[in-house]
């Protein structure tokens, strides 16, 4: 009859295997799990969170959601997809034994204080996400173990040998937009709810487009790419998030970009680009967890109604800055070619990959300065370029107009 261990708020589920293994007599977490299995090969193993709750006497969605990083990096989803964990038999079987960075990270003075208080240390989940260099409790540096055993004995173990992270990295604690990225992390972590992926664009999506800021020409704007690697210092990008660092293309990053598109990005990157477009971590949470649950979003009727100006304003400084090109469309809001291109269609605009360069480029500078009306008027006369040249004909006599009757 094995020990059952109930998890400390917060453990993290490797390191409470490990401790699950070590006072029932196991040597490693494997082998605890090969055990519970029943050391059967070629039949399906049960998913390693229901063996590590039956262990805990607690419920697998409650483990799920206290004890794994799943809160943090599944925090988007599908809008089709299951939500708040109801079903996580779909998971796969080591889907909540991720680990999302590197080394087994711990805090020097949480170890001490576990062991006066409790008699012993535990891995604290929090400590492990990706961003996170200091304790947030104490304030001090973190300190990682490179073993890669080391889930399998207490932090105490290792707390004399662990190598403290970078100097600079803890430096930076308490700059706005790290310190509001390390909030949201943990609000992730604590809610332990799910955001539909085109929820978020609503909530991201106009605040990155109101930052956006011309790139080389009055054509190009920039990205979300671009706002979070302005927003964020350069050596914490290259620590977490080097797609963004040096002098990539911003606006070629996916990653990132297909957010504002719908797109269902990483845990660190929705706690990137809210830390980036928010100026408090309380104002972008509630944004981000106050929009209608995707559960109630009807994808296809949105798209077909009244709302497609508003999709298309949307859609506006992406079309602009690709040059109306769909590939490049596609790309920026993290969309399958097609999706894009029937987005494109839906709203009106047309794709100009074949148009000449210097036809394209006459499109986009009238989109940029165009009223509503005058869009509206061009879309409803074909979206054609000698469409545009009437426009501006007609802009043009309006303004003779108007200085023939200042004279």
């Amino acid at each position: 009859m094995l020990r059952r261990v109930v998890p400390e708020l917060g453990e993290y589920i490797r390191g409470h295997a490990g401790r699950l293994s070590l006072w029932n007599g196991f040597l490693s977490a494997e082998e605890l799990l090969l055990f519970l299995n029943g050391g059967a090969r070629g039949r399906e193993r049960d998913p390693v969170y229901r063996l590590m709750a039956s262990l805990s006497g607690l419920d697998p969605v409650s483990y799920l959601k206290a004890n794994s990083l799943l809160p943090f990096c599944c925090v988007g989803t599908r809008s089709d997809d299951v939500f708040d964990y109801e079903s996580p038999g779909s998971l796969t079987q080591r889907t909540a034994w991720r680990q999302l960075k590197e080394g087994a990270y711990l805090c020097s003075s949480c170890v001490a204080k576990d062991e006066g208080t409790l008699g012993y240390s535990y891995w604290r989940a929090f400590h492990q996400l990706p961003g996170i260099d200091t304790c947030p409790t104490h304030a001090t540096a973190l300190g990682v173990v490179e073993d890669i055993g080391a889930f399998d004995l207490p932090p105490a173990f290792w707390a004399a040998t662990a190598q403290p992270v970078y100097d600079e990295l803890v430096s930076l604690r308490t700059m706005p937009v790290v310190a509001r990225y390390a909030e949201i992390a943990h609000a992730f972590m604590t809610a332990g709810r799910r955001v539909s992926g085109v929820v978020a664009a609503r909530c991201v999506g106009p605040r990155a487009a109101a930052m956006s800021f011309p790139i080389g020409t009055h054509i190009a704007r920039s990205t979300l790419a671009h706002c979070v690697r302005d927003a964020f210092p350069s050596v914490w990008l290259d620590a977490h998030y080097p797609k963004l660092s040096g002098s990539v293309d911003c606006s070629r990053v996916q990653s990132v970009n297909g957010l504002c598109g719908g797109s269902v990005v990483s845990g660190v990157v929705y706690a990137m680009a809210l830390a980036a477009t928010f100026s408090t971590s309380e104002e972008a949470i509630q944004a981000f967890y106050a929009t209608p649950s995707s559960r109630t979003l009807k994808r296809s009727p949105a798209w077909r109604a009244g709302a497609l100006p508003e999709h298309r304003e949307r859609i506006l400084p992406y079309y602009n800055a690709s040059e109306g090109i769909v590939t490049r469309v596609a790309e920026m809001l993290g969309f399958e070619k097609m999706t894009a291109f029937s987005r494109l269609r839906a709203v009106g605009l047309p794709p100009l990959g074949r148009l000449p360069k210097s036809d394209r480029q006459l499109v986009i500078a009238f989109l940029s300065k165009a009223s509503k009306t005058e869009v509206d008027r061009w879309i409803a006369a074909g979206s054609s370029v000698s469409e545009i040249c009437s426009t501006e004909s007609r802009r043009g006599r309006r303004m003779q107009r108007c200085r023939g009757a200042g004279d």
